[in-house]
């Protein structure tokens, strides 16, 4: 095991959540958030939903390669909730639009729209990164404490923001990320502290990409973690659970 490497990864020591959430004040709003690149609009949840006095840390979210759709929305959203509850500012934006293709209601990818995705994740991180920007901006965040968590498609692309923003962002969690640049592994020496889950049976995200990524980090002076898991859960071992077996590893203090 690399020095590197900790097994009790404390990632949320540089992003310590606030203790007391003050309450919301006189100018607390109600938050519609969006961005816009290249001209294009995207949505953005954020929890709490109302602004106020507190100073949070922010955690953005990024979603997988099925978007916000009716089968990941509830997991990502229970995600948002454990996580305003410990402090933070939650950000969850989307960044597909419509020539990305639309799944619409369905509960699972469809193979042509998962196609079309993977062959476009290029596009995307110009979108994340304006989408973190925004984010940065709100008022009654704490702008210097930002950590990005993503899921499969999104964990790559969390890892490929983290390493583009020069310092700005401080922790990186990565769920079962498809890694679809080589630059990731190439940069990997400019990744913040990261925290990296994969499922060692998972068929749709394979495990290598991971592992790859493991080794690159540990030939760097990079703090990083890997937990290598065998829930059985989920579709194609492909889970992502609030407290599931990767979120307690995440929660333990």
């Amino acid at each position: 095991m690399s020095p590197s490497r900790r097994r009790s990864f404390p990632w949320y020591l540089a992003l310590a959540a606030v203790t007391v959430v003050t309450t919301l004040g006189p100018q607390a709003r109600a938050q519609g958030l969006s961005y816009s690149v290249d001209g294009t609009s995207y949505t953005m949840q954020r929890s709490p939903k109302l602004s106020g006095a507190t100073k949070r840390p922010v955690v953005v979210l990024l979603h997988g390669i099925d978007g916000l759709s009716d089968f990941s929305r509830p997991q990502i959203e229970g995600f948002a909730r454990e996580l305003e509850a410990q402090g933070y500012a939650v950000f969850l934006p989307t960044y597909f639009d419509a020539s990305d293709g639309d799944l619409g209601s369905l509960s699972a990818p469809i193979t042509s729209v998962v196609t079309t995705r993977i062959a476009r994740v290029g596009e995307y991180g110009k979108r994340v990164a304006e989408a973190v920007r925004v984010a940065r901006a709100e008022m009654d965040v704490d702008s210097a404490r930002v950590a990005i968590v993503g899921f499969s498609l999104g964990g790559g692309l969390a890892l490929e923001q983290a390493e583009a923003s020069s310092g700005g962002v401080k922790a990186v969690v990565d769920f079962f990320g498809h890694i679809g640049s080589p630059a990731i592994l190439t940069n990997a020496g400019k990744l913040p502290p990261t925290l990296v889950f994969h499922n060692h049976a998972d068929e749709i995200v394979s495990a290598s990409n991971s592992k790859n990524l493991m080794d690159k980090l540990d030939k760097t002076n990079v703090i990083h973690d890997v937990h290598f898991l065998n829930d059985e859960e989920g579709v194609k071992h492909h889970p992502f659970k609030p407290n599931g077996e990767a979120d307690q590893i995440v929660c333990v203090r």
